[in-house]
């Protein structure tokens, strides 16, 4: 179908659909002219937890968000998709978020990392592992980007 047709059959004022992308818009990835690349990471938070989960939340909650913006009107009609297809970025960052919290804990004590081996291995592999994720995250930017698509990341990094 193509984006018109899509934007004919789809009444922003309804709610949004249950089996859609973003803000229970229509659009799939090839219609759509925004991207939102979600980032599911919060190995090194210091205070609570949860920021992992704000993908979800973000996107379980979108579907009540109304569409009719007084100042952008017609911007749904640019078409949202949520990224779908994205590296194992959660289950990473539950993994190496545990071995950040003694050493967090050792710096929260003014302690230093550098004079215990294991801390100091885990924190060259935490450092290590979030550089991946920068670099799979500009990958990602850039493939969409090379598609003529507008990306945005959740949370912003």
């Amino acid at each position: 179908m193509a984006k018109q047709e899509i934007i004919n059959n789809f009444n922003p004022n309804d709610p949004g659909l249950s089996d859609a992308s973003l803000f229970g818009l229509p659009f799939g990835a090839g219609h759509s002219e925004i991207i939102v690349i979600p980032v599911p990471w919060e190995v090194t938070v210091s205070y609570g937890a949860g920021a992992s989960e704000g993908v979800e939340a973000v996107f379980d909650a979108s579907f009540q968000v109304d569409l009719a913006h007084q100042q952008f009107p017609e911007l749904w009609k640019l078409g949202i998709y949520l990224d779908e297809n994205i590296p194992n970025w959660k289950e990473r960052s539950e993994k190496f978020k545990a071995e950040a919290q003694p050493i967090i804990k050792v710096l929260e004590n003014g302690e230093d990392v550098e004079s215990n081996p294991t801390l100091k291995a885990s924190f060259d592999e935490i450092n290590k592992q979030s550089e991946i994720l920068k670099n799979e995250l500009k990958e990602r930017v850039l493939f969409w980007q090379n598609k003529g698509k507008k990306v945005e990341c959740h949370p912003p990094v």
